[in-house]
């Protein structure tokens, strides 16, 4: 051995431990405004889009701040006492109670609601409504999200979610429901005839509950994956409703006279208002059932769930219209009972 080679060392190690391959990160989804125009002129790309990179806050809250901003304006433009007398005079419910109550207490309990009505006063009304709106619409987003949940899992579409646990979310967000609306009812037996006086109370009420409300929501939607696509597509369905609700603000707007109709009524969308045909009897009530925007919406939750589950257009179609006709013949039946 030379003495070059006895000094040199040890050359390089020829073995280089393997590198991980690199995994090209998920891609965002799309943003929020392509979203949004693509569920109404292309719905069936945008829904796959969505199914991949399911995203639902930022259509959720346009939602809500769309079915707000329209109770908004109606409330400011509607004639409260009018609309009241109407209401009571064409419900279906009213006519239960007139067959259940005698006339002297039914005449005392719509008076007695008049002149809440009339002591909150229209900056009261607004206040209210809006706000009812707007936890209305969070509400029923989750009871709608959980009602498809189940029936698409009955099916065997979206085997991968866990049906108890958004049930227990769902028993959660009712048991707070149900002490927010028991908390409501003594604040206005505590304040009396005096609805005004209650305001500020039932203001900070319904913020305080709107907030744990939207704060119990997203956990259950985030903890879940699967349950998380479903409610992507069934945000992004709803905006359909937004479009509707964008639609009463520019008709209540151009209206001159006090409206004295109530909010579903306004845009005039349902078959019913189209052949003039008003009152409880059961053509009315399954005329009016036929709405354009209701109808549309479940149409383009069809496809959502289509591209969801891997259903046909048909037979994601035959689940989701389900809730919508069964509301529909419960109105049908009770208008066959005390419709006139």
């Amino acid at each position: 051995m030379s003495e070059t080679d006895a000094t040199a060392g040890p050359g390089p190690d020829p073995y280089t431990p393997p590198t991980a391959p690199s995994v090209p990160a998920e891609p965002p989804a799309a943003p929020l405004t392509s979203r949004l125009t693509g569920v109404v002129f292309s719905p069936v790309a945008t829904f796959r889009n969505l199914v991949a990179r399911p995203a639902w806050l930022g259509a959720l809250a346009v939602y809500l701040i769309a079915i707000g901003a329209s109770a908004l304006v109606y409330s400011l433009n509607v004639d409260w006492e009018a609309l009241m007398r109407g209401q009571f005079e064409e419900s279906v419910g009213w006519k239960l109670a007139s067959s259940m109550m005698p006339e002297d207490k039914l005449n005392e309990i719509e008076h007695g609601a008049i002149e809440e009505i009339l002591s909150t006063g229209t900056g009261g009304m607004t206040l209210l409504t809006t706000a009812n709106t707007v936890t209305g619409g969070a509400i029923g987003f989750l009871l709608m999200g959980i009602v498809y949940g189940t029936l698409f899992y009955l099916m065997g579409a979206v085997g991968d979610l866990k049906l108890g646990r958004i049930y227990v979310d769902g028993l959660l967000c009712l048991a707070m429901t149900v002490a927010w609306v028991i908390l409501g009812a003594i604040l206005r037996g505590v304040f009396g005839s005096d609805a005004r006086e209650a305001l500020p109370w039932q203001a900070g009420l319904n913020s305080v509950f709107l907030l744990l409300f939207l704060y119990m929501l997203y956990n259950a939607v985030e903890r879940q994956p699967a349950f998380k696509k479903l409610m992507s597509v069934y945000a992004h369905g709803m905006m359909i409703s937004a479009v509707a609700a964008i639609l009463v603000i520019v008709v209540v707007l151009l209206q001159s006279e006090p409206i004295t109709a109530g909010a579903d009524q306004v845009l005039h969308s349902n078959l019913g208002a189209l052949v003039g045909m008003k009152g409880t009897g059961v053509a009315a009530t399954l005329l009016t059932s036929l709405d354009i925007f209701t109808l549309w919406q479940l149409v383009t939750l069809s496809i959502g769930f289509a591209a969801l589950t891997g259903f046909s257009i048909w037979t994601s179609a035959s689940i989701t219209f389900l809730p919508w006709g069964f509301v529909t013949m419960v109105k049908v039946a009770l208008a066959v009972l005390f419709g006139t």
